[in-house]
């Protein structure tokens, strides 16, 4: 699979000079973006409405609706099944929310525990899962993150992607060590010391 080709991979040309705005014009840009999201809403509508139909049919049926996902998706889910409640009157465990790591990963990242099969499956067991349930999968893999990070590297360096896969590897895949590493010429540790010197700024830290 292409992870780069999707769209959430993808850079926005919009965005792409965000490091010379003024605070602004970052506002104003983000508020530019932020209005083409009902636009893409209003194009899946009849996806949406489906899906809508399918997760009524389940609920009358005495079913549940479970929110499995990763990340930040598995919060938005966990946050939406918990409101369930109080804000529609449906009973307690009507909506379920499973986040990948567990409820300790609402607070803090729990790092590849959403690239483990068997988790997903062993949270269902636990729930009990039925045939009539519906599941909806949100799920945002730690290997999508890798590979971005990789192709972030690639194009802020023009090293080779096995160039970029081994200097990340060597940083626990940070970007900005790795891209000091190959334009700098610095191992790991030494990238990694003088990001710390320059509060975190790869710029300043290149030209040091």
């Amino acid at each position: 699979m292409n992870l780069g080709a999707l769209v959430s991979e993808t850079r926005n040309p919009a965005t792409m000079g965000l490091d010379e705005m003024s605070t602004l014009e970052m506002i104003r840009c983000f508020n530019q973006e932020d209005r083409k999201v009902p636009e893409a809403v209003e194009k899946v509508l009849p996806e949406i409405a489906q899906a809508v139909d399918l997760a009524v049919v389940a609920l009358k049926a005495g079913a549940r609706l479970i929110y499995l996902g990763a990340g930040t998706s598995g919060r938005i889910g966990v946050l939406d099944a918990s409101e369930c409640p109080p804000t529609f009157g449906v009973p307690y465990g009507m909506v379920v929310g499973l986040i990948a790591g567990s409820y300790v990963a609402l607070l803090k990242a729990v790092e590849g525990a959403e690239d483990d099969v068997s988790l997903g499956v062993s949270d269902l067991q636990a729930l009990n899962l039925t045939a009539s349930d519906m599941v909806v999968d949100v799920k945002a893999t730690n290997i999508k993150l890798v590979d971005r990070a990789c192709r972030i590297v690639v194009e802020a360096t023009g090293a080779q992607p096995s160039q970029a896969e081994a200097a990340l590897a060597q940083t626990d895949f940070e970007v900005k060590p790795a891209i000091l590493m190959i334009l700098a010429g610095l191992s790991a540790v030494e990238a990694v010391q003088r990001l710390q010197r320059h509060g975190g700024y790869l710029r300043a830290a290149l030209t040091c």
